[in-house]
């Protein structure tokens, strides 16, 4: 990888990536689309490089991973740290990037978690989601999060960037040192038990738990018609060794070794153990989940 250009390592990517349907000329146009939209179109005869050649910048290095996981355009798209090792202005550079396919597509969602961002990278963001020991503290628009923070006694100091005050609001893992460091400051454990009580008790929780209890309706659905369709096809393979059964009891009746009634009953007992089986097995494996 680190030996081929950018322009090759998208394009070959995109011949591995794409369904063999797509003719050659379009795969070629996707991927110089997506190129473009990265940025990267300045660098497309450059070498990838590593550690021991020559090659892109560690933010360019980003944007071709990013334009990579582009090519199939994904209605949802998760980026774990993508401006980690990145100075201020790639770091930049590389979140405006992402923010505009975001934006150019209202089709699309950008999921990503972010390593000490900048002022102008923390504008970048529509929603925010704040986690605390597990907990959520904060999810919903960005720019509503500093009068959120206000509202629970959390106001954010002047020069100060909210990105970092919501962080040291929420961290405990130097607890001791804040508390020693910064007199008169709210104590880590009652400032996060603050926030999430009223994040709980806010608007932006109650429609979240509306939509969750959508999605669950429409997967708890979804999971039922599964679990028939499943128990139907398993009736259906039973068809054929009933069709054998029947031959036999057509020539054991007129034999005169028993009757009907004796072979329902007797057919009926013989394969309710297996049928029952073949019930409980899913109906206990998603009786949490439904």
């Amino acid at each position: 990888m680190t030996t081929l250009t950018v322009k090759e390592a998208v394009y070959y990517s995109a011949q591995l990536q794409l369904p063999d349907s797509m003719p050659m000329l379009k795969k070629i146009e996707r991927a110089q689309v997506t190129i473009r939209e990265m940025g990267l179109q300045n660098v497309m005869n450059t070498r990838i490089g590593s550690w021991g050649a020559k090659g892109l910048s560690g933010g360019e290095k980003r944007r071709v991973s990013i334009c990579i996981e582009l090519l199939t355009q994904p209605k949802l798209l998760f980026l774990d740290e993508p401006t980690s090792g990145l100075d201020s202005a790639a770091s930049y550079y590389v979140m405006s990037r992402i923010a505009n396919l975001g934006h150019k597509s209202s089709q699309r969602t950008i999921v990503a978690s972010i390593h000490q961002p900048s002022y102008e990278v923390f504008q970048l963001f529509d929603n925010l989601c704040l986690l605390s020991s597990g907990e959520t503290v904060y999810f919903g628009p960005a720019s509503a999060a500093n009068k959120f923070f206000a509202a629970c006694g959390c106001p954010c100091p002047p020069l100060l960037y909210p990105s970092d005050h919501f962080l040291k609001t929420i961290n405990k893992d130097f607890e001791l040192n804040i508390k020693q460091g910064l007199a008169g400051r709210t104590p880590t454990d009652e400032a996060i038990h603050t926030l999430i009580k009223s994040y709980k008790t806010s608007d932006n929780y109650r429609q979240l738990q509306i939509q969750i209890s959508e999605i669950y309706k429409k997967a708890r659905g979804s999971l039922l018609a599964f679990v028939v369709s499943f128990l139907t096809f398993m009736a259906i393979g039973g068809f054929p060794a009933f069709v054998e059964d029947m031959k036999v009891f057509e020539r054991e009746r007129l034999n005169g070794h028993y009757g009907v009634i004796a072979f329902v009953f007797a057919n009926t007992f013989s394969s309710m153990p297996l049928l029952m089986l073949i019930s409980l097995i899913p109906v206990a494996t998603i009786y949490y989940l439904a």
